[in-house]
């Protein structure tokens, strides 16, 4: 399930909106992805969010729009919706995990993630546009290298390890970062400029994040437990509390066999 809905609904989705949606308006889009997660959280995860750290989350995706509206153009295409329900994946992936697997090792999850993800995102990629290997060249490779390794398997592992230790509403508006982060890389590779109103963007950000940060603890309706000054889940249980792996799924016991996680 998890694969399905961080890698595979998740990706296609972005990806297929993007295809008809400047890149601008999906940013702005995804990035709704903090303020999802942390709706998301309430109800299904029972956190309570203070108003510091919900301001900081609606001052976060104010800041992603800034950086990015003197190129927003919006189509009303099905792209547009695709995107929407990229996010919206994202989000339900993030709730999920926490609820669910946050208990078991990450590097097990994100491992599996992607092992299941794979032959589901091989067939939607045969059925639905032509597929080849031809012309597949050595920059080509670098980059699906890069984006395969740091850009998705090990930038999932630390998202994995932040979310088994905090909860949800304190760490998704760090992921605003990213898209200004993309405009910073800009500026120093492809020296593009940097206007006044992207410049806004990004102090709209950095308070939203600073906000974030201080703002209350998601309170004891997270299930979880308490280690040092840190509020955590249960990776921190006693061991006799700690799930072996075999408990997540059978086929993974072949993988990494039924030791426990912890």
């Amino acid at each position: 399930m998890l694969g399905m809905l961080n890698i595979v609904l998740f990706m296609e989705f972005w990806f297929a909106g993007e295809a008809t949606e400047t890149s601008s308006l999906s940013s702005i889009i995804i990035y709704t992805y903090p303020i999802l997660a942390t709706l998301l959280a309430i109800p299904v995860l029972g956190e309570r969010v203070s108003g510091t750290r919900g301001l900081g989350a609606a001052l976060g995706l104010a800041g992603v729009v800034l950086i990015f509206v003197d190129h927003l153009v919006v189509h009303a295409s099905a792209g547009l919706y695709f995107l929407i329900i990229g996010a919206l994946s994202w989000a339900f992936g993030t709730v999920y995990y926490r609820k669910y697997l946050s208990k078991y090792d990450p590097i097990a999850v994100n491992t599996m993630q992607f092992v299941y993800a794979l032959p589901v995102t091989a067939v939607v990629a045969a059925f639905t546009g032509p597929f080849s290997l031809g012309g597949f060249g050595w920059q080509f490779i670098g980059i699906t290298v890069y984006m395969g390794s740091l850009g998705t398997f090990v930038a999932y592992l630390i998202y994995l390890r932040l979310y088994r230790k905090y909860s949800v509403s304190a760490i998704s508006s760090y992921f605003f970062l990213v898209p200004a982060l993309s405009i910073v890389f800009g500026y120093a590779i492809l020296h593009e400029t940097i206007s006044a109103i992207s410049a806004a963007g990004f102090v709209l950000i950095g308070i939203g994040i600073f906000l974030t940060s201080r703002g209350g603890r998601g309170g004891p309706g997270l299930g979880g437990y308490r280690c040092g000054r840190h509020e955590v889940m249960p990776a921190c249980a006693p061991p006799g509390n700690r799930a072996p792996l075999h408990d997540l799924d059978p086929a993974m016991t072949p993988l990494f066999g039924s030791r426990s996680l912890q």
